[in-house]
């Protein structure tokens, strides 16, 4: 795609060796208009290793056919001098769905207060000697907590939740159709578009396994341990399957709004749990139905695991029936600690 026909507006992130900016195209979708897209490059100081791990995984988002939840490419601008060579993918304005999910909270922390002042309020009530004042002071209650309630309004219900997740399967099992391992599976790198529609994202780890069933990793390089299978981290070795898990552990974050998994732990701590088959637990809030998903992705043997087919199927049967599966009223934040982000030393 020609560069004069790119406009750069905006830097939206960077990473290790790479930025993100926001840019207009000129009619890169055939529309005859300037477009909004998403322009990654690598930075001045990346290393040719770096390099390579970008051209890598160009040629990964190249393989990928288009998918509604999945983020699309749309074209790349060759190097030119020392200038980086440009990959240009469809634009999500939402951001990650990690931060969207955090930024939610506020809500139901205001579900939290009112409940902790309205236990508060029936004290008094409750020590009148009188069974007539006892009744008249739960009536003012319950009519003061309802217009409490309706002073704020949820933005995301549990049907949302459930949607999210069947979004993502439907996006990873386009990825396994096409004999692409993803191998960083995470909330952080799922990306909210219009109408709250989620889009797989950041394929830099993504490897092809044409011809194979999974990918034997034999280099060295920061990988995700809390969200990695036991084969992964005990075996180096990475297959669907193991996406399939990961997959699980980005459910337990939908959840828990974004929490960071094994909270509490450190990165080592995190490893042994996770290879002594101690899996995330069931959060308070959470329905039998919707954590069984999660632990039959964490089935020890890779085998036994759903693939992504089944997950999609199943979750599109809990929407189907119209259940809540979560109660988010009983949502606590403060027993799902957050850690703003993964440090360095977490990957390994």
């Amino acid at each position: 795609f020609p560069r004069n026909r790119l406009k750069f507006v905006d830097h939206l992130g960077e990473g290790k060796f790479g930025r993100v900016y926001k840019a207009e195209a000129l009619s890169i979708c055939k529309s005859g208009k300037w477009e909004t897209v998403a322009v990654k490059m690598w930075k001045d100081t990346a290393t040719d290793g770096e390099k390579e791990d970008f051209y890598h995984e160009l040629m990964i988002v190249k393989k990928i056919t288009h998918h509604p939840n999945v983020v699309s490419f749309l074209g790349t601008s060759k190097a030119q001098g020392s200038d980086s060579v440009l990959m240009i993918m469809e634009y999500v304005p939402a951001g990650d769905l990690l931060k969207f999910l955090r930024n939610k909270r506020t809500y139901y922390n205001q579900i939290e207060l009112v409940n902790k002042t309205s236990d508060e309020r029936v004290e008094p009530a409750q020590s009148n000697g009188s069974i007539n004042g006892g009744l008249s002071g739960e009536n003012s209650f319950t009519t003061s907590r309802q217009t409490e309630f309706s002073t704020f309004q949820p933005d995301l219900t549990p049907k949302d939740l459930l949607c999210f997740s069947h979004q993502i399967a439907k996006g990873l099992n386009h990825i396994a159709s096409l004999k692409i391992v993803h191998r960083d599976v995470a909330a952080r790198n799922v990306l909210v578009g219009e109408n709250n529609i989620c889009k797989i994202s950041d394929f830099g780890l993504a490897r092809d396994i044409e011809g194979s069933d999974e990918y034997e990793r034999t280099t060295k390089g920061p990988l995700p341990i809390r969200w990695m299978s036991i084969e992964s981290l005990r075996d180096n070795v990475h297959s669907t399957k193991s996406d399939v898990w990961s997959y699980g552990v980005c459910l337990w974050e939908i959840a828990t709004f974004g929490a960071s998994p094994y909270p509490g732990k450190s990165a080592k701590m995190a490893m042994e749990s996770i290879l002594s088959g101690e899996n995330l637990s069931c959060p308070s809030h959470c329905k039998h139905e919707f954590y069984a998903i999660m632990e039959s992705c964490w089935t020890t043997d890779p085998i036994n695991r759903p693939n992504f087919e089944d997950l999609v199927h199943k979750l599109e049967e809990m929407l189907e029936a119209e259940g809540e599966y979560m109660m988010l009223d009983c949502f606590d934040e403060g027993i799902y600690c957050v850690i703003d982000e993964t440090p360095s030393d977490e990957r390994a």
